[in-house]
């Protein structure tokens, strides 16, 4: 049978992986022949499938979907350097390879257990922060999230910027290592990254910021002792939550998720960093869900006050229903909205 790859791009990070037999499934279950931990992934998601030496992948009743360059399928043949996403999320996304492996190449078999385990713990992180997502205020998602990426990933600490009402990002909450909010003008961080990754909605990994080449750019940052930079977006797949879409530009990053630490050994594990950018989606959807509950809560104290003010206006007011002698008078008073700026009384003269 026809060699067959897939290469899957961990944040600048190449790694192959070959498919050796004539059915190579794809799902979140560990038993699957490549185990992604993102929580849009499926159980059982889709397959790769060889049929008269040609490969083909099909969706196997998925809920996000399976897309082949751009493309939902449901099944399609495959050809050499297609790209291949399951679900929504970039960070499930790879390109299929046929034929020989080129010079340099390196190869490997399937995922291997320890990072199925860290996949494992991973998924189950993210299925906790939907659930929380829309019952929980929004600072204390925001401490969640920043909380289970700095342990996640080994960093020291980690700060969320959301967009404001003019588009720019705003810091909201920054954490250190062991649940400790950071305050005060004193916390440095740099700006560069954080903008530039809303700017393209892509992450970005920064190994070594005394690296010759970015020289000049991160002098406050340096100063303050931070050598690594791990930066993600957070992104929101709009259309009422489990709408899927055909391309990224669908997606709406409404902020990002900013870690970065004095060493650098823990941004440079590739599961790492695939992990970081599946919690960055699931979080995304759990701030945004926390920052509408808040919304409709500050909404639903303006109507009770707003109700309190009409009921005093209404006590102010005489009864409907007034007579004297034989004349009887009724008034009325309808406010366009709660409240309004009318008000009637009767009067009887002395004769």
């Amino acid at each position: 049978m026809p060699s067959a790859r897939i290469e899957l791009n961990d944040n600048g990070n190449r790694r192959t992986l070959a498919i050796e037999k004539d059915r190579f499934t794809i799902g979140r279950r560990d038993d699957n022949d490549l185990h992604l931990g993102n929580a849009d992934v499926s159980r059982y998601h889709a397959e790769i499938v060889l049929t008269d030496d040609q490969y083909s992948i099909r969706d196997l009743g998925s809920r996000f979907g399976t897309y082949v360059n751009g493309e939902k399928i449901s099944e399609k043949p495959l050809r050499h350097g297609d790209r291949i996403r399951i679900g929504p999320s970039a960070a499930a996304e790879f390109t299929f390879l046929v034929g020989e492996p080129v010079a340099g190449e390196r190869t490997t078999s399937p995922i291997s257990a320890p990072i199925v385990g860290d996949l494992r713990q991973v998924t189950a992180l993210l299925e906790g922060l939907r659930a929380l997502g829309s019952g929980r205020v929004l600072d204390e998602v925001l401490g969640i999230v920043l909380d289970s990426a700095i342990d996640l990933a080994g960093a020291e600490r980690g700060f969320v910027m959301l967009a404001g009402v003019d588009g720019k990002l705003e810091l909201k909450l920054s954490r250190a290592r062991g649940g400790q909010t950071l305050v005060g003008d004193g916390v440095v961080t740099s700006r560069r990254i954080p903008e530039q990754v809303f700017a393209s909605g892509q992450p970005e990994v920064v190994t070594d910021l005394l690296d010759v080449d970015l020289e000049g750019k991160h002098q406050n940052t340096i100063a303050a002792g931070i050598r690594a930079a791990l930066c993600v977006p957070l992104r929101l797949t709009r259309g009422g939550g489990t709408a899927v879409f055909s391309s990224d530009a669908d997606r709406e990053t409404i902020g990002v998720l900013y870690l970065d630490s004095r060493a650098r050994s823990g941004f440079l594990s590739p599961v790492t960093r695939m992990a970081i950018e599946a919690l960055s989606d699931e979080a995304a959807v759990a701030i945004e869900n926390a920052r509408l509950y808040k919304e409709e809560a500050a909404k639903a104290r303006l109507e009770q006050d707003l109700q309190r003010a009409a009921e005093m206006q209404l006590s102010l007011l005489p009864p409907r229903m007034h007579a004297r002698g034989p004349v009887e008078v009724a008034g009325n008073t309808l406010p366009c909205r709660a409240v309004g700026g009318d008000f009637f009384d009767y009067f009887d003269s002395t004769d």
